[in-house]
């Protein structure tokens, strides 16, 4: 019997294949830390650019901090297929009932993620917490007003942080030090959280408190990210009334007020840098 298998061996280009202003026109974007869609601008941008490549007046990119409404649209999909508007008779089985029940429910969360996506939400599993932000940021703003939330001071400069780290030491007073970012997620969080948190404020109470804020990334902020070796926020850092970090303390991410608090009281207590 003749074996009829070949042996095929040829040699293929890798693929794909991009060229080198693609490559950094792509890098360009990650580094820029404004790829998520509700808090940053690069998502929106290729929209457009995509529908006027396209010739058509829109498009929507849905991934990579759209996650919430590509799941909103599948449950309701999903939803629809399950059975959710379909009439049921009177004799239908018990499984099919179960789907259509099944069906109700997805359509429900889809239609409240929708809702919740439009109002800049992007977390699928509180859908609605973009509402909630919104809410709680009106409250905020009036427990700054009252006087009674802490106090950030904007650093906007390698030149201002130094001073400011320099008058902070001659006063003897320790630092917390917030490298924020409109359009990171966390950063968002921590203020949201954390540091609104009362207890963690009483305790914000003893030390000066001074916000890097490099939402633009321009010159001035990535010279202020070399200085204090922090790649992206959030970073939360402390030093002592020497001026000197404690490094070991530094937060990098999200961390709660538990935490946050944990690592205040190590400051105050004489933490060893």
């Amino acid at each position: 019997m003749t074996d009829t298998r070949r042996t095929i061996d040829v040699e293929t280009a890798p693929w794909p294949v991009f060229a080198e202003d693609e490559v950094e026109a792509a890098a360009r974007v990650l580094r820029s830390g404004k790829v998520n869609y509700w808090t940053g601008t690069e998502g929106r941008e290729f929209e457009r650019e995509y529908a006027a490549a396209l010739g058509r007046r829109h498009a929507v990119a849905v991934s990579n901090g759209t996650v919430a409404l590509e799941l909103a649209l599948l449950a309701l999909g999903v939803g629809v297929f399950l059975g959710a508007f379909d009439h049921m008779a009177r004799e239908a089985t018990r499984q099919q009932r179960l789907l259509k029940t099944a069906g109700l429910v997805l359509v429900l969360w889809g239609a409240l993620s929708l809702v919740g996506a439009s109002m800049g939400g992007n977390d699928p599993w509180q859908p609605l917490r973009g509402i909630a932000a919104r809410t709680g940021d009106t409250a905020a703003q009036n427990v700054s007003e009252s006087g009674s939330a802490a106090s950030f001071r904007k650093v906007s400069s390698v030149s201002q942080l130094e001073a400011a780290l320099s008058r902070a030491a001659r006063d003897n007073q320790s630092v917390l030090l917030d490298v924020y970012a409109d359009w990171c997620v966390y950063c968002v969080k921590l203020d949201e959280e954390t540091f609104s948190d009362p207890k963690v404020r009483q305790a914000l109470g003893r030390f000066r408190l001074l916000k890097v804020d490099v939402t633009a990334m321009n010159a001035a902020d990535k010279a202020l990210l070399k200085r204090l070796n922090v790649y992206l926020p959030p970073a939360v850092m402390f030093f002592g009334p020497s001026g000197r970090e404690y490094k070991d303390l530094r937060v990098v991410g999200f961390v709660g007020p538990g935490e946050l608090l944990q690592r205040t009281r190590k400051v105050v207590g004489g933490h060893d840098a």
